[in-house]
């Protein structure tokens, strides 16, 4: 029902294709110049499908490598910093601010050496006042700032598996990546933040939610 369909478009390994002789031959016989021309035929390709049945395409902003051939009616999730947000901003393309920098919730929240099963490949931790304090249209002018659709935190699951873990991981973060999305930058108050977070923790105990 809703208007938006996700494609994914992430991680994609170009020095396999670079390999592969019948990826070559397909890029020759369409007159793709490079493997960054190659995921853009697949990009456009799924989202003209999309758009056929009336709905927006939605990928990961590394499809953004080749943003001059990208349809101007995809939307981005913005994950490699913040500076991804403000690349597809300027380049006329609404976003969701999820960047790993501030809104990973696999990444350690107080040490990388706390025990939890966190993803350590990323150099940051990620605390609940970095979190609250992260404001996604940074450097952004007015213009921009308006195609920032909201922000996304993600909890993934490739080393973190058993529920209660994911409970540690996601909460009281997610606390404060919902302030983020309603609560202007102008009345945010991190110390106030922090109280009525020692408040609700009463409540996590009474549902039974690891934090």
């Amino acid at each position: 029902p809703r208007k938006y369909i996700h494609f994914g478009g992430d991680e994609v390994r170009h020095e396999l294709w670079e390999k592969e002789p019948h990826v070559k031959k397909f890029m020759q016989d369409h007159q793709l110049a490079d493997v960054k021309h190659l995921q853009s035929y697949f990009v456009k390709r799924v989202s003209d499908i999309i758009v056929k049945y009336n709905k927006k395409p939605l990928g990961w902003n590394d499809i953004l490598a080749d943003h001059k051939n990208l349809p101007k009616n995809t939307a981005i999730m913005s994950w490699l910093g913040e500076g991804a947000i403000k690349q597809a901003a300027e380049n006329g393309f609404e976003s969701v601010a999820t960047p790993s920098s501030h809104l990973y919730l696999d990444i350690s929240q107080e040490s990388r050496h706390d025990g939890t099963l966190s993803d350590l490949a990323y150099g940051n931790t990620n605390s609940l006042q970095r979190i609250y304090e992260y404001n996604p249209t940074k450097n952004l002018s007015e213009k921009e700032a308006k195609l920032v659709l909201g922000v996304q935190g993600n909890m993934w699951t490739a080393l973190t598996q058993e529920l209660k873990d994911m409970n540690i991981h996601v909460f009281p973060r997610l606390l404060a990546i919902s302030e983020i999305g309603w609560s202007s930058q102008n009345n945010k108050d991190y110390n106030q933040f922090y109280n009525r977070v020692q408040d609700n923790y009463e409540r996590l105990d009474a549902m039974k939610i690891d934090y």
